[in-house]
């Protein structure tokens, strides 16, 4: 008969609790909630959130299904007052006991839950939210896949467009105004509130660092009752003589009505180039309106790699994109933790389990540098902002937008500085 002496006992029994607590961890694995926070899906007062959060939310399902990411979600809505983000962050914390949270769809509500996350040591990642400053400063549990605001500008003025200089035509004429005819003469125009202030501030200071002249710079308020302000926004712009006009905004409806005001003002002849950017101008809602034929947009590029052909807006192919991420991340987190239970004798309490998975998806997070179906390459630097961007130009046609390479984009400004160079010296004979 097989005789097993107390050592082998005790290996036996390390072997089958070994075994046992992997079984659990699965199962727990299967079993993990992740928060979403979102604009109003059903009946919001919001038709820019709902627009939004709808995108969101096709990216976020069609992640899960092809994704086989092993966890569910839970989705509470962002709302339109301060308190609103407080509570569902809390109630997904506490109530749902979630491992991470992705989201939201606003800048100010992304921005308020970045906080809170800090706050509660949760992982998050930012999948849509373009504003400048929405990651606290002291951020240690926050990952952004979205480009800040800043980072367009640099990449229009700097990479693509360059420095403005005088044209050929511009420095042989003895013109007195010839100096300044030949050089891009830009319109800025944005958002009134905290997220489009920052951006035409950024944009306004890397494109003077460039030598372009700024010929207009202002903002319009939002709401229904703004018909008349950006009329009168729109008669100037047409009066400065810019041949550049870049919009910057997060709602949908305000960028087409600004943007058929914008046309209407310069009327059937030639007229500046339309660039937008911002969340109001990439989202499917703008790229599909009659109203937005000729209007060029900036956006972060949709890398087609392993992208269903389901996504056609940024916003859908980051939400996608960031399920991949956090699957990567709650994987490895899970393989971390099973590795030190073995290695600790199982001496962690049920009660710090939440709070170590919390801290061990932020540790793979941190450690992030892989390729994601959408996006592409992702890594993130030590204050939780990702490394790598890449953008692309649309043009839209006839409810349908096109892609623009970079050096198309630049042919079409320097075109127009061109031919309001021409239409000066004509005049001026």
């Amino acid at each position: 008969m097989l005789r097993i002496n107390r050592y082998g006992k005790s290996i036996i029994v390390g072997l089958l609790v070994a075994i046992i607590a992997i079984g659990c961890s699965k199962a727990t694995i299967g079993n993990q909630s992740v928060g979403v926070l979102t604009g109003d899906l059903t009946s919001g007062d919001s038709k820019n959130a709902e627009t939004l959060a709808s995108e969101q939310q096709i990216g976020y399902e069609l992640g899960l299904k092809n994704g086989n990411s092993g966890f569910k979600l839970v989705q509470k809505t962002e709302g339109d007052l301060e308190d609103d983000v407080q509570t569902a962050i809390r109630d997904m914390v506490e109530g749902n006991q979630i491992v991470a949270l992705l989201g939201g769809t606003s800048n100010e509500a992304t921005m308020r839950a970045a906080s809170l996350t800090n706050f509660f040591n949760v992982p998050m990642v930012i999948p849509n939210a373009d504003g400048e400053n929405v990651i606290p400063s002291n951020n240690l549990w926050v990952f952004r896949l979205s480009a800040p605001s800043s980072a367009y500008a640099k990449y229009i003025f700097t990479e693509v467009i360059q420095k403005a200089s005088p044209t050929e035509t511009d420095t042989n004429t003895s013109d007195s105004n010839s100096s300044q005819s030949g050089t891009l003469k830009l319109a800025i125009i944005y958002e009134k509130n905290t997220f489009g202030e920052n951006a035409a501030v950024s944009s306004a200071q890397i494109s003077m660092d460039q030598s372009i002249k700024i010929v207009f710079y202002g903002s319009f308020t939002t709401g229904e009752d703004n018909a008349q302000e950006i009329i009168s926004l729109a008669q100037t712009v047409n009066e400065s003589g810019a041949n550049l006009v870049y919009v910057i905004s997060d709602n949908p409806d305000e960028a087409i009505s600004i943007t058929k005001t914008l046309k209407d003002a310069f009327g059937s002849g030639l007229a500046p180039i339309i660039l937008g950017q911002g969340s109001g101008f990439d989202s499917q809602t703008f790229l599909n309106s009659d109203k937005a034929t000729g209007v060029y947009v900036i956006r972060q590029a949709i890398n087609s790699t392993d992208c269903p052909a389901e996504i056609n807006s940024i916003s859908k192919a980051r939400s996608y994109a960031s399920i991949f991420l956090l699957k990567d991340a709650v994987s490895q987190a899970n393989k971390n933790i099973i590795s030190s239970k073995l290695f600790s004798n199982f001496s962690n309490k049920n009660g710090n389990q939440i709070s170590e998975q919390r801290e061990k998806i932020r540790d793979s997070l941190k450690q992030t540098d892989m390729s994601v179906p959408c996006l592409g390459p992702v890594s993130f630097d030590n204050n939780g902002l990702n490394k790598v961007f890449s953008f692309e130009f649309l043009q839209v046609e006839k409810d349908k937008p096109i892609t623009v390479t970079a050096d198309q984009f630049r042919t079409v400004v320097e075109q127009a500085v061109a031919r309001d160079q021409l239409i000066i010296i004509e005049n001026g004979n």
